[in-house]
């Protein structure tokens, strides 16, 4: 089969057509940006090559290609890899690190609300996505609407109280909003919670600047909502808070604050899609839970923000790159961005190690799983090495295809006595042969488990190849490829 190398193609005259080769995966079969646009998935066992067969040589043919990246980090060695991998194509001056220590510095709430199309309902959205994927990686279950809704509306009130006081509020002042709302409809009108509180000052300050328009109709909102709090039952009143404060707290506490709660925007996605390779060095594996909060922030404005922009103005490619993409997985706006990836010139690149693992992080539910039968079905390239999971290697096997095969079977009947004038004059036994046509797997599952994993002394990963809608030179929809490693 040989090597098909780490060959990227060099840039057309127009470097951002869609049409543009990428890389090969084999002498006569190339994947160009375009389909590159429509979704990558990478999936292997621990230790199959995934990152430094087909990730490595996928990484950087986008690099080649001038892309601006968002590259989430799981592992403690990514941001490492990934200023190797700028500088060797000669990208160093387009890497900056997102991190403690560094000067990179994004406020997720200013910019969320600043941003085109920024609004309160878009920033409460947000953190109603990461509610819903804490609520599920907890253990506690994600289909609850009620509570759902509840929580959306909390923190909606609470980013528009603290910005009709503060004009560019921070994460830390909607806190201190959703801390000092009133707990009793007598404490809702009286004078002291206005001048103590620090909801009823923001709202105090929003009447005195006599607004007018909509402005005034969100602090008439505003205030009803103080009622409508004031008013519940102590129980719903907690459950609410909570669910909004979990969700504010991961920003809040620890080595996150400084980088996405201070006040201060350094860098943001506007440096991506600028075509900076924005690398966020908090890596889940060190820094847990806030960590993959602060990424998910980031990923969700990044999809945003690409999906909004006009790409006649800007064609340059945007990649959201996600290793160990379990843990930054969030299926209501992954679905909807893939689905218009192409058009916005986003590619999607997720590496992870099974089917189950990503319905287990998104709660193991029945709804989990038809989330990631939808979200993998929108990836449209699969690149699939060695793994020993049989969901998974089931899953994709039927993928793959079936084909039309012939069994034979036969029997023979032995008489119980031995026959010396039969076998002398060459008299045989009954017989009779049969055979049926059955569909068969073009690629059986176990066959997965027997691809090379790469190392020495061959430094070479196998997978196999699969893209929506393509028949690859050796007349399937599927080949397998090699994939050269780096030796270091």
């Amino acid at each position: 089969m040989g090597l098909f190398w780490r060959r990227t193609i060099r840039a057309p005259v127009n470097p951002f057509d869609l049409s543009r080769p990428l890389f090969r995966v084999s002498d006569a079969d190339i994947v160009t940006l375009g389909q590159a646009c429509e979704g990558v998935l990478i999936c292997g066992a621990t230790g199959a090559g995934k990152t430094s067969g087909p990730g490595d040589l996928i990484a950087r043919a986008l690099l080649n290609a001038g892309a601006g990246f968002l590259v989430l980090c799981a592992k403690t060695d990514e941001c490492e890899r990934w200023e190797r991998l700028c500088r060797e194509a000669g990208r160093a001056a387009d890497f900056v690190r997102f991190g403690p220590g560094g000067p990179a510095k994004l406020d997720v709430l200013q910019y969320a609300l600043s941003m085109p199309g920024g609004s309160i309902d878009a920033v409460a959205q947000l953190l109603d996505q990461l509610a819903d994927l804490s609520s599920r990686s907890s253990g506690s279950g994600g289909d609850d609407k009620f509570w759902q809704l509840l929580a959306a509306k909390i923190a909606r009130r609470c980013i528009a109280i603290a910005r009709l006081g503060a004009g560019a509020p921070t994460l830390a002042e909607v806190r201190r909003v959703l801390a000092s709302l009133p707990h009793t409809p007598e404490e809702a009108v009286s004078r002291e919670w206005a001048l103590n509180s620090f909801a009823g000052r923001c709202l105090a300050a929003a009447v005195d600047h006599k607004l007018t328009g909509a402005d005034a109709r969100l602090l008439e909102q505003c205030g009803a909502f103080v009622e409508e709090w004031a008013a519940l039952s102590d129980k719903t009143r907690s459950i609410g808070y909570t669910m909004v404060d979990n969700v504010l707290d991961r920003f809040l506490f620890g080595e996150m604050a400084g980088l996405v709660a201070a006040g201060e925007t350094t860098l943001s996605p506007e440096d991506v899609l600028a075509g900076k390779v924005v690398v966020l060095d908090v890596p889940v594996l060190r820094y847990r839970e806030p960590a993959r909060f602060t990424q998910l922030a980031w990923k969700l404005l990044v999809q945003r923000r690409v999906l909004q922009r006009d790409v006649r103005a800007n064609p340059r490619p945007v990649v959201i790159w996600s290793d160990e993409a379990q843990f930054f997985v969030c299926p209501s706006a992954d679905c909807m961005a893939q689905s218009v990836a192409r058009q916005a010139r986003m590619v999607t690149v997720m590496m992870t190690q099974s089917v189950p693992l990503l319905v287990q992080e998104l709660g193991g539910t029945p709804k989990a799983e038809q989330e990631v039968t939808a979200l993998l079905t929108n990836l449209q390239t699969k690149v699939l090495c060695q793994n020993t999971c049989p969901v998974t290697n089931e899953a994709f096997s039927k993928l793959l295809g079936e084909h039309r095969d012939v069994l034979y079977s036969g029997s023979s009947q032995m008489g119980n006595e031995f026959d010396f004038v039969g076998d002398l004059m060459g008299a045989t036994p009954a017989a009779s042969c049969s055979y049926s046509e059955q569909y068969r797997p073009q690629y059986p599952p176990w066959k997965f488990g027997l691809l090379s994993k790469g190392g020495p002394p061959g430094f070479a990963v196998e997978a196999v190849v699969f893209q929506g809608g393509r028949v690859w030179s050796n007349g399937r929809t599927w080949l397998v490829s090699t994939f050269e490693q780096p030796r270091r």
